[in-house]
């Protein structure tokens, strides 16, 4: 039983050192994806921002849009700081509104347009190879490991 918490510990630490060096990386790199293009400056500027971009996107592939007050209890944020964002994404068209009624009234409802969905899937893309080199992904044993023994 000990040898086993010392493999999971170790794996474990093995985890939490490549996590470290991939958000290092993360974070040195997210001031050059702010020169690449409006777009990604605007959604790496504040992690508010990073939030409602992946939500637009979401919305989009999985067909469910969502109104302001959803968004706002969605990413806990208020209504002037998504009235804000909505309005700067629709100006420059990375979301898109689909209006429904609901009983006589008008509901405008939001999701990503096909610019914010591959910049997104990019991201994704990139995401994925970082994780891959700071080998976070490279210990498949940590996530046996971590369910044999109950921790996840």
């Amino acid at each position: 039983m000990l040898e086993r918490k010392r493999v999971v510990e170790s794996a474990m630490e093995a985890f939490v050192i490549s996590l470290c060096t991939t958000e290092i990386e993360l974070f040195k790199e997210r001031e050059n994806w702010k020169k690449m293009d409006a777009l990604t400056a605007y959604f790496q500027s504040t992690p508010q921002k990073a939030a409602f971009g992946r939500l637009m996107t979401r919305a989009a592939l999985v067909t469910q849009c969502y109104n302001v007050r959803e968004i706002c209890e969605e990413l806990n944020m208020n209504r002037q700081s998504v009235y804000r964002m909505v309005k700067e994404c629709l100006d420059a068209n990375w979301i898109k509104i689909f209006r429904v009624y609901h009983k006589g009234r008008k509901i405008d409802n939001y999701i990503a347009t096909q610019e914010l969905i591959e910049a997104t899937e990019a991201y994704a893309r990139y995401l994925l190879t970082k994780f891959v080199e700071t080998k976070a992904l490279g210990n498949g044993n940590l996530v046996h490991q971590l369910r044999r023994q109950g921790y996840l």
